[in-house]
């Protein structure tokens, strides 16, 4: 699109990303990507500044119009094509897409943490539907992705334990009731923003442990080292995220002993129900 300007997050890796490959591709001028925080006089005084925040805009310069969130992705992927646009816009396609992108978009800060407050900061307003929404099914889609990897875990035969959806999303929910009252107790932090960030820290580690679970055999010792590799990130990520939020590293320490409990649980199921009753 000639003589437009697409506002993007320079804080969002995402947003980074996807503006230069329209510019690389040809879909935007080489200067037609601008951070939020840099945009001309010209272009501010078409805005709804609040609405860019939350939703990435793209200016035409040409005719003064705007277009917001997915409809300003839609335009410049297909705004030649006049009737790609109105078949996107059909109900069971649109709607959907449109909810995609404000899960992604309104969360994009938990997704890719930064401290928030500086001069023209991007942040999207934080919405409590779509943070909830968005900490709803990432669990869930957590849950689905590990489930075969701790099903055919030594750990769970050893128990005696077979993890399923429910009892995997019970043990995800719990945590969140221990680190959520263990951080509102002694931090002054924003409980959804914190469960979003426990959310995503879980998530990554279940995507790097989901094609494990395919690619190599249950019994293989590559397992249990990726494994452990996965578990180091996931402490490194979760105590990078909580130096952003200003929490200190007996929130971390919280974390860890949640799952040394988890574990003193199952060796209590095997050795007085399993051995004893069972």
């Amino acid at each position: 699109m000639k003589n437009a300007v697409m506002l993007y997050d320079s804080d969002c890796p995402m947003c980074k990303l996807y503006t230069n490959s329209f510019v690389q591709c040809g879909l935007l001028d080489a200067n037609g990507r601008v951070p939020y925080a840099h945009q001309p006089v010209e272009v501010a005084a078409l805005v709804n500044q609040d609405r860019a925040r939350n939703e990435i805009a793209l200016v035409d310069l040409t005719h003064k119009k705007v277009w917001y969130g997915l409809d300003s992705l839609v335009q410049l992927l297909f705004g030649r094509f006049p009737f790609l646009i109105h078949l996107i816009h059909f109900p069971l396609l649109w709607y959907p897409l449109k909810a995609l992108y404000k899960l992604i978009s309104y969360n994009r800060r938990v997704i890719a943490p930064r401290a928030d407050g500086a001069e023209g900061d991007c942040a999207p307003d934080l919405h409590r539907g779509w943070r909830l929404g968005f900490i709803v099914t990432a669990e869930v889609v957590l849950v689905l992705l590990i489930l075969k990897f701790w099903r055919e875990h030594w750990l769970m035969s050893y128990f005696q334990i077979k993890p399923i959806f429910t009892l995997m999303l019970a043990i995800h929910a719990f945590q969140f009731v221990v680190m959520l009252s263990y951080v509102k107790i002694l931090f002054k932090v924003n409980l959804l923003n914190y469960a979003g960030n426990l959310t995503v820290t879980g998530l990554c580690g279940a995507l790097l442990l989901f094609p494990v679970a395919y690619l190599v055999g249950p019994d293989s010792w590559i397992r249990s080292i990726w494994f452990l590799m996965v578990y180091c990130f996931m402490l490194w990520d979760h105590r990078r995220r909580d130096k952003i939020m200003k929490v200190d590293i007996t929130a971390t320490g919280i974390w860890v002993l949640y799952r040394v409990f988890l574990l003193l649980c199952f060796l209590g199921w095997k050795f007085l129900i399993v051995d004893h009753i069972l």
